[in-house]
């Protein structure tokens, strides 16, 4: 394992996300480590929501190489939108549609998806090594999280290995409305001997009030097990729960599902870095400028989308405080652990001393902690006011032009390179970032 763990959230926002993924991954790519990898090549994780699952899936499909020679072309520049309403009017297609409570229009982005962009492939398919690619919808009944791994399907007694790739990229992009939700059977518990996490089970077991967000978590994994109740589960777009795709992270982190700790529940790298894609737009709102009483369906989406875009501010700024804690709590450890070794001299007793001290991300977390370094790669961090507002405001639609596309690609790569989080990074690695390097 190497001494840096970085992780990598992809947010929704159509090809709008997908392009300043690209740039995002790109500017990595470039970013050169003094043992001759790359910044890349460090992302253990990616963790994404719909249009950021398109360049997710298609990067731990692929491999980098494919990836930065054809993803652009495949997808990026490819009129998605066109060719899906097209195929909407085909007869084989809209008559499923017609005469089927079970097919919907997610279905046939599927179809089109799987045969034009990821052929065929299954997570079968996904090779099993680093980055661990973790694609994100929502549970329709539960409005959480519901990820493409094998720890969620557990939950169904299912298996993700025969599942398509591009159902999960439907799955993570479909946008109530537009499309319709996907289906999943929840298999009984007794098929597989599925049974909840022990730490669940003892958080049942308190009062609410002990934890309620652990209580929570563990209320809806429970729920899973009654499947008599629960035969099926749809889902929908993943930012409908999480539009940055942090809450895995940050559940995972938590409650130690993930495997990221060593045995004595220490990190297992010395720097965990977790760059955060943002391709929330701008607040630029037209019908501000007009008395004209906004359009029904310009209400809808801003009574669908404001909300998340809220929650998504609320999110970062409560990992920015938690990766805070976690330095001073760093510090501070250094003090209680010279205390506890004046009191205990034994070493059973000094490391139940130590057990005490909390970490600030709770569960299975143990001191020393790793070097944390947050990097928001947003919109609102551009100086230009002219290219800010330029870039902001181009839609979510699945297809863009190609010189939006490429603008999205330029400025992604220049809001990394110019976050102070990323130079504090890269001059710690002894990186050189090559920006005049192209990949193809």
């Amino acid at each position: 394992m190497s001494d840096n763990f970085v992780v990598l959230t992809l947010s929704g926002g159509g090809t709008r996300a997908g392009a300043l993924a690209y740039g995002i991954m790109k500017e990595l790519e470039r970013t050169k480590l003094p043992q001759g990898n790359t910044l890349l090549d460090e992302v253990k994780v990616i963790s994404s929501v719909s249009g950021g699952s398109f360049a997710s899936s298609y990067y731990g499909l692929y491999g980098k190489d494919k990836f930065f020679k054809d993803f652009k072309n495949e997808v990026l520049y490819r009129k998605l939108s066109s060719r899906l309403i097209g195929n909407l009017f085909l007869f084989k297609n809209w008559l499923p549609i017609a005469f089927s409570s079970n097919v919907g229009k997610s279905e046939i982005a599927e179809r089109m998806y799987d045969h034009s962009i990821f052929k065929h492939h299954t997570f079968a398919d996904l090779p099993r090594k680093w980055p661990f690619i973790v694609i994100n919808s929502t549970d329709m009944s539960r409005g959480i999280t519901f990820s493409f791994i094998q720890e969620d399907f557990n939950k169904l007694c299912s298996d993700l290995n025969p599942v398509k790739i591009a159902r999960a990229v439907v799955a993570s992009s479909a946008f109530p409305g537009p499309f319709t939700p996907l289906t999943f059977k929840n298999y009984p518990s007794s098929k597989c001997g599925y049974q909840t996490p022990a730490w669940a089970d003892q958080v049942l077991n308190q009062h609410p009030e002990n934890n309620p967000e652990e209580y929570i978590w563990a209320k809806h994994l429970k729920s899973y097990e009654n499947s008599k109740a629960h035969p099926y589960i749809h889902i929908f777009d993943g930012g409908v729960a999480d539009n940055l795709g942090l809450g895995p992270i940050y559940y995972h982190f938590r409650t130690g599902d993930w495997n990221l700790l060593d045995a004595e529940s220490h990190f297992i790298a010395k720097r965990l870095v977790l760059i955060v894609v943002d391709a929330k737009p701008t607040d630029q709102m037209e019908y501000d400028r007009k008395p004209k009483i906004p359009k029904f369906f310009t209400i809808l989406m801003s009574a669908a989308t404001l909300p998340m875009k809220n929650f998504t501010i609320k999110t970062v700024q409560d990992f920015q405080m938690r990766f805070g804690e976690n330095r001073k709590a760093g510090e501070n450890f250094s003090v209680f652990q010279e205390l506890c070794d004046k009191v205990y001299p034994d070493e059973m007793g000094r490391k139940a001393c130590y057990d005490q001290f909390q970490s600030p991300f709770g569960g299975r977390f143990r001191p020393p902690y790793p070097e944390m370094y947050f990097i928001h790669v947003q919109f609102d961090a551009i100086k230009d006011e002219d290219l800010r507002k330029k870039v902001g405001t181009i839609g979510t639609d699945l297809q863009l032009k190609k010189e939006q596309v490429d603008l999205l690609e330029k400025t992604g790569g220049m809001i990394l390179r110019e976050s102070p989080s990323f130079q504090k990074l890269t001059q710690h690695l002894g990186a050189t970032v090559e920006t005049k390097k192209e990949l193809v």
